[in-house]
């Protein structure tokens, strides 16, 4: 049901900006990115995943001079990482491997951009759903619904070109996590709900030609710990958490517009 709620959430979020922002000369942008992922577990022993990913994305922008504009993206990625760990029972002897992520994001953005162009304020709407295949048997689902606001200098549009860069902080408003739990034995499957906090993000571009533009950025999400949770396993009463957990990725972005 939260699920649901959020995505339509969403879904109203998108067609009132773009209802609101009216009609305007807009672009299209195809882009491919690679990113160095790290995630942190605050446990001990510690748990950490380091790696590439990659991406494929789209994203639409109208381009408006000044005012009030929208844009949205959308993006798969996905890779293998190496996960450096330890086992989930005692004596939880430490473990290494290879963890599988796959996912996809969409967002939508509302901007408004000063006169001339050379700054703006955004705030924007996001869900983010990956996959975290740790084996063949366990694996996780998480659902995070957040928040984006910032600002931007620049003009990253066709009408602008140069440099660019933004900035500004990211908040979880929902987050679930499906731990797949009775595939490793136990006998239900709780959802889990990591703690909220906020998360940094930057961007740093440049539109070289009217049709190309090379971005670098840096992403991040923080969760606290989540509830605890009962379950059993074999009947023996047990109780289950996500830990505090940390996402830091450092990656470029080539765009093609059209």
């Amino acid at each position: 049901m939260a699920r649901r709620v959020a995505l339509a959430l969403l879904t109203s979020f998108v067609v009132s900006i773009v209802s609101a922002s009216g009609a305007a000369r807009a672009e299209w942008d195809l882009n491919v990115k690679v990113e160095r992922f790290r995630w942190a577990e605050d446990t001990q022993p510690g748990v950490t995943e380091t790696g590439p990913r990659f991406g494929l994305g789209l994203a639409w922008t109208q381009d408006r001079e000044s005012g009030w504009l929208a844009r949205w993206r959308g993006e798969i990625y996905g890779g293998s990482v190496e996960y450096n760990g330890a086992q989930l029972f005692p004596p939880n002897d430490p473990v290494k491997g290879t963890t599988e992520y796959t996912g996809f994001i969409t967002e939508l953005l509302a901007l408004y951009r000063t006169s001339g162009g050379g700054a703006a304020l955004l705030a924007g709407l996001g869900f983010d759903y990956w996959n975290r295949q740790l084996s063949s048997i366990q694996a996780e689902e998480w659902y995070v619904t957040f928040v984006r606001l910032g600002g931007e200098i620049g003009n990253r549009t066709r009408r602008g070109g140069g440099f660019f860069a933004g900035a500004g902080v990211k908040y979880p408003i929902y987050i679930a996590e499906d731990a797949h739990l009775t595939d490793i034995g136990f006998d239900s499957n709780p959802t889990l709900h990591p703690g909220r906090a906020p998360s940094l993000y930057a961007e740093i571009g440049h539109r070289f030609a009217e049709n190309w533009t090379l971005t670098g950025y840096y992403d991040s999400y923080r969760f606290k710990k989540s509830p605890e949770e009962s379950t059993s396993l074999g009947g023996v009463p047990f109780r289950v958490f996500q830990p505090e957990s940390k996402v830091d990725t450092f990656g470029i972005r080539l765009h093609i517009h059209f």
